[in-house]
């Protein structure tokens, strides 16, 4: 509410008070009447903006509708005049009887232009809000019982009670991306093809006006900027969670927050969850939804109803799945907005662009719920790869996350840093001979070309890529490392090559499916992390010698 105009008893206009200041300057929150208005005209009770309650059009204002919002707006206060006798209510009703535009001109002068027509007006009388009165707040809810209004009899299917249903709600939802700014409806129906049974509007999933308005402000409050503890955005995807009771636990701490050191996440966020650890809070239910906006409207995407326990339990499994090695050498742990960005192409994440909601739903739902990521997600993330002929940290992790939530019972730490041991799957050791090719090309040639040139066909088809990019590095790389920095870096590097492609029992893969290339990746970028920390801490050994 922005403007409060102050009257005496006598319908005096004493001043107009501006509700404002630094953090809300369209106004400062109060308690009001409210309704969903359309396209129509339709009061509300002592509140409205300067067309409804003066009578004053705004610029682009069409003056037969300005007369009829304001001839809406007295009526209303004269159905309430007649209803509850109240001397407050005759008192705004005298003076909106009395030229009150003139007076506020008479009163504002030049401040009277900068009067914003389109924010929203309501009285005090003698210091006193009408719309505070409980007279006034009753006569207000007897207007717009369902029941008055020959609302159809309907089992409320919040509560359980048959009676009056709401044809339409009355509040809306705010807080969600991508959607109107007037707010948003969670249930409604605006064409047939909604419809059914002969249920129209919000009677397609019928709710009484009392559930509605106490799931409606649940709901507001949980998507409320303090509330930063009940909510977490990812793209357009808001994932809304709370507990039956109040127990301060938050899943989404460390998950919306990048770990300021390795294992910090680890430490403060999974330790607590451990199976057993929570033996007060963990039969506690625990709920969460997931919401987007389509114009006018809520779209639910999700709903999860569990206990704390469980979904401890599932996040310690979430956190040992997303720890990786990076190129630095040491293990990294993304939070949950860097592992879904990494599905999108540089280019866009750069640009902000929006991200589609199935891929933050299913992350979420892996790591509250331990379900299983889709083959699709893992699609995406090695087409990206595959495109931009890179693998970052966060990719890899992802990768790593994906695999291991298809494998059961993985070990801990399992794939977090190079496997020298696993050789169970030939696609690794292609991708961990990738990289040693890679290195060997760097340091015979200063530079490499490999990913560029080679990286498709070797997703594609391993054993014809290979074939050549061997015979490359034998003929042309060793040879040139061997006159340049002598026989240990050229046998150390020979024996690496050698021993990677000892463990292809069978020999190179002639194809790969999209979970072997995953794997490829991931051995891919084992190796190099590995080599990076080597040559790291050569050069520090050397620099410590001299």
């Amino acid at each position: 509410m922005r403007y409060v105009i102050e009257l005496d008893r006598a319908g005096q206009l004493l001043g107009l008070i501006e509700r404002t200041n630094q953090h809300s300057p369209y106004g400062l929150p109060m308690l009001v009447p409210q309704l969903v208005r359309t396209s129509g005209v339709k009061a509300l009770l002592l509140v409205g903006n300067a067309e409804y309650t003066l009578g004053l059009p705004r610029v682009d204002g069409k003056p037969q509708r300005v007369a009829r919002c304001h001839a809406e707006y007295l009526a209303l206060l004269q159905r309430c005049l007649t209803a509850t006798g109240l001397p407050e209510v005759r008192t705004v009703l005298t003076f909106l009887q009395s030229e009150p535009v003139t007076l506020l001109r008479e009163q504002l002068g030049a401040r009277f232009d900068s009067f914003d027509r389109a924010a929203n007006i309501t009285f005090s009388v003698e210091g006193q809000f009408v719309t505070s009165l409980e007279q006034v707040q009753r006569f207000w809810a007897e207007e717009n019982d369902p029941a008055a209004k020959g609302a159809r009899v309907l089992t409320c299917l919040v509560c359980g009670t048959v009676g009056p249903a709401l044809e339409r709600l009355e509040l809306r939802i705010w807080g969600l991306s991508g959607g109107q700014s007037s707010g948003l409806t969670l249930v409604s129906a605006n064409a047939t093809a909604f419809e059914s049974y002969g249920l129209e509007h919000s009677y397609t999933a019928p709710v009484c006006a009392v559930c509605s308005e106490r799931f409606t402000k649940a709901l507001n409050y949980l998507l409320s900027d303090e509330r930063t503890d009940s909510h977490i955005l990812i793209g357009e995807f808001m994932f809304v969670f709370w507990t039956r009771d109040y127990t301060g636990f938050n899943p989404m701490a460390r998950m919306k927050e990048k770990p300021a050191k390795p294992g910090q996440a680890r430490t403060l966020f999974a330790a607590p969850y451990k199976r057993g650890a929570l033996p007060d809070i963990g039969a506690t239910r625990f709920y969460a939804v997931g919401l987007t906006a389509s114009g006018g409207r809520v779209v639910v995407r999700d709903w999860i109803d569990t206990t704390i326990g469980e979904v401890g339990m599932h996040l310690e499994r979430w956190m040992q799945f997303r720890r990786i090695v990076g190129l630095d050498g040491r293990v990294v742990e993304f939070d949950i907005t860097s592992l879904v960005e990494a599905t999108l192409p540089q280019k866009v994440r750069e640009r902000n662009k929006t991200l589609a909601t199935s891929i933050p739903q299913a992350l979420l739902r892996a790591a509250i719920m331990g379900e299983l990521l889709p083959r699709s997600l893992l699609c995406r993330v090695v087409g990206r790869c595959r495109d931009e002929r890179e693998v970052s940290d966060e990719r890899a992790a992802l990768i790593k996350l994906i695999l291991l939530s298809l494998t059961p019972n993985v070990k801990e730490d399992f794939m977090v840093s190079l496997e020298t041991a696993y050789r169970d799957e030939p696609a690794y050791l292609c991708g961990r001979l990738l990289a040693a090719l890679e290195r060997t090309q760097r340091l015979a040639v200063g530079r490499t070309t490999i990913m560029e040139r080679h990286f498709g066909a070797v997703l594609s088809a391993p054993r014809l890529a290979f074939t050549g990019l061997i015979r490359t590095t034998h003929q042309a790389h060793l040879p040139k490392i061997r006159g340049t920095y002598g026989e240990g870096l050229y046998y150390a590097l020979l024996r690496q090559l050698d021993d990677i492609v000892a463990g292809l029992e069978g020999g190179f893969p002639t194809a790969l499916n999209v979970e072997q290339q995953s794997w490829l990746i991931l051995g891919y970028h084992h190796q190099r992390a590995a080599d990076s920390a080597r040559a790291k801490e050569a050069k520090a050994s050397s620099e410590q010698r001299d």
